[in-house]
C-alpha cells in the first residue's frame, strides 16, 4: 500500500476511529488503521500482531472489527457501486478498447473466502473442494475494480442461487440495472460492423444474459 493511500484511509475515517481515554493515552487513528491492514494483509494472529506493534491481542481484535466497521459504512457506498450514465460509458469504452469487446458493463463471477468452521450449521459450509467457505459473488470493471458485492452465502450454495437472490439480480428483473435506450445499443468504441447489441454483464453459464 502506497503512503497515500494510507494517508486517504487514515483522513476518511478519522471521525469514526478517534478514541479518547480517561485512563491512558488512546491509540491514534494512524495506529489503528495500520494494525488493521496489518492483519488483512498478512492473517497473522492478534497475539502475533499485538507484539508487533506494542498492543494487547484484544485491542488488534477491536482496531480490526473498527477499522473494518468505518470502511464498510463510509468507503463501500461510495467506491463500491454499479456505475450509470457516463460513468457507465467509460467502462463500456474500456472493455471496448482493452479486449475488444462491445457493449460490456462488467465481468461476474463468484468465489469462496475460507473461513473457520461455524458451530452451527457447519457442513452447509463445506464447498464443492472440501473446505469451509462463504461465497463472494463481484462484479468488476475493465480495470479489476469491484462496482457491485454479494457475500455471506455458504460455500455450498450454488453459484446460480447466489445470484438468483442477490439485489442485482432484483435490478435486472425489473429493469433497472442495465440500461436498453435505442442509444446504448450501439457498440461504444471503434468497430468494424456496426451491429446493435444490448449492453451486457460478462459471465459463465451461471448468469443469464439482460
Amino acid at each position: 500500500m502506497k503512503r497515500a493511500t494510507f494517508d486517504f484511509l487514515c483522513t476518511k475515517l478519522y471521525d469514526k476511529l478517534q478514541r479518547s481515554s480517561v485512563v491512558r493515552e488512546a491509540l491514534s487513528v494512524e495506529h489503528r488503521v495500520v494494525v488493521a491492514i496489518y492483519f488483512l494483509a498478512s492473517t497473522a494472529e492478534y497475539r502475533t500482531i499485538g507484539n508487533l506493534f506494542g498492543i494487547h491481542k484484544s485491542t488488534v481484535h477491536s482496531c480490526v472489527h473498527d477499522v473494518c466497521d468505518a470502511i464498510v459504512a463510509l468507503l463501500f457506498p461510495a467506491f463500491v457501486t454499479f456505475l450509470k450514465g457516463q460513468g457507465l460509458k467509460e467502462i463500456i469504452r474500456g472493455f471496448q478498447e482493452t479486449w475488444n469487446f462491445p457493449n460490456c458493463a462488467g465481468a461476474i463471477d463468484a468465489t469462496h473466502i475460507p473461513i473457520i468452521a461455524p458451530k452451527e450449521d457447519h457442513a452447509d459450509y463445506v464447498n464443492r473442494k472440501g473446505w469451509y467457505s462463504i461465497i463472494l459473488q463481484a462484479v468488476c470493471d475493465h480495470r479489476y475494480r469491484f462496482t457491485d458485492i454479494c457475500i455471506g452465502w455458504p460455500g455450498r450454495v450454488h453459484d446460480a442461487r447466489v445470484f438468483a437472490n442477490s439485489q442485482l439480480m432484483a435490478q435486472a428483473v425489473n429493469g433497472n440495472l442495465l440500461p436498453s435506450s435505442p442509444e446504448w445499443t450501439q457498440a461504444v468504441g471503434p468497430t468494424d460492423d456496426n451491429i446493435d447489441m444490448p449492453v451486457i454483464l460478462i459471465g459463465d453459464a451461471e448468469y443469464p444474459m439482460f
